[in-house]
């Protein structure tokens, strides 16, 4: 796995391995049955590019997502970082299936100006596509990075927790914060089975000297143009995702 940070920065970085995502008891019926798919990370949607005109405040969208990036016919369900950058004021977007009624959830929240990321687990509508709503004009960046399908597999495709364990500090592994640009590789520890497809991992910035970005893929693979973090100097920041 490599991380890349971007922008006028220099950071440290602390990563956290786990494995896949565990199935929450509470979660949506299309994960409680799905396996998971990892797909090559993809930009969905970036209203600064798509649209040029921000979404305005209570304004609804509706993104495809069936047959984008990689995303089969049969996916029930996306796993994506969900990006709102240049807000106008204080606000939050929420994510849902199409088709249904919006729930009374955030994906995210943001104040004015801010750029804010964070890691979600989508049920698809039954067109396969995403509903969105932003409480305040802000513009909305989304990039997937893996798929669930229903399958009654008993291992492919599963969870299979591991003890948490750092895979990767650059404050005491590199020695040195990474720069505009830069980039590592990280070994997975040994715990994590050989035969794994993918991770769930924990990606805290620290001592950011910018505004920026990671991003994090599968090593000895181009690197894709999407976010998994976003950092803010001097803040500390930290996501949740699957790779």
């Amino acid at each position: 796995m490599k991380l890349v940070p971007s922008a006028l920065i220099s950071m440290v970085l602390v990563l956290s391995a786990t494995a896949l995502p565990p199935t929450a008891a509470s979660a949506d019926s299309a994960l409680a049955t799905a396996a998971y798919r990892p797909l090559t990370p993809c930009r969905l949607i970036d209203t600064r590019e798509d649209r040029r005109t921000k979404p305005t405040a209570s304004e609804s969208l509706l993104l495809t997502v069936r047959g984008r990036c990689g995303v089969a016919a049969d996916a029930t369900a996306v796993a994506v970082t969900v990006t709102v950058t240049d807000a106008a004021g204080a606000g939050f977007i929420t994510a849902w299936p199409s088709g249904e009624l919006m729930p009374l959830a955030s994906t995210a929240n943001y104040l004015v100006g801010e750029t804010r990321a964070n890691a979600a687990l989508l049920s698809l509508g039954a067109d396969g596509n995403l509903a969105l709503f932003a409480s305040n004009s802000v513009h909305i960046v989304i990039d997937i990075s893996g798929e669930f399908f229903t399958s009654s597999a008993v291992a492919s495709g599963r969870f299979v927790a591991i003890t948490p364990v750092r895979a990767i500090d650059t404050r005491a592994n590199a020695g040195a914060a990474l720069t505009l640009n830069g980039s590592v590789e990280v070994a997975l520890p040994a715990t994590v089975p050989a035969d794994a497809s993918a991770v769930e991992v924990t990606i805290t910035s620290t001592r950011a000297s910018a505004a920026g970005f990671v991003t994090a893929y599968p090593a000895g693979t181009a690197r894709p143009f999407v976010s998994m973090l976003n950092t803010d100097a001097p803040q500390q920041t930290r996501t949740a995702t699957q790779i």
